[in-house]
């Protein structure tokens, strides 16, 4: 069954998504409340700190994600196959993709 592995890769995705969007907004949230009740913003960039570290793991997670069928990293998110063995996101990794001499893919 090949849904297993892409699932990995769609939790790793949206892990990313959720600490980029942290980062985006919560240490300027906290900085704004933080200035208002104690006069400092360091609360905000101890968190920006913290989700910037979290965002920075996460998506390098994704980014050498392993490719179901031949095991080398899958590549970019915005990529759509292996830019190894050529496996569409979300195919069975057991399907062959035959490459023509001038390296494109017939099945793909």
């Amino acid at each position: 069954m090949h849904v297993r592995p892409w699932q990995e890769y769609k939790r790793l995705r949206n892990v990313a998504v959720l600490w980029i969007a942290a980062f985006a907004t919560l240490p300027l949230f906290i900085a704004y409340i933080s200035t208002q009740i104690v006069g400092s913003v360091v609360p905000g960039f101890v968190l920006a700190l913290i989700t910037m570290a979290g965002a920075v793991f996460s998506v390098w997670q994704l980014i050498t994600w392993p490719c179901p069928r031949c095991g080398e990293v899958f590549g970019v998110p915005l990529w759509s196959r292996c830019r190894h063995c050529g496996l569409l996101k979300g195919q069975a990794p057991d399907l062959c993709l035959a490459k023509t001499p001038s390296g494109r893919f017939l099945n793909g």
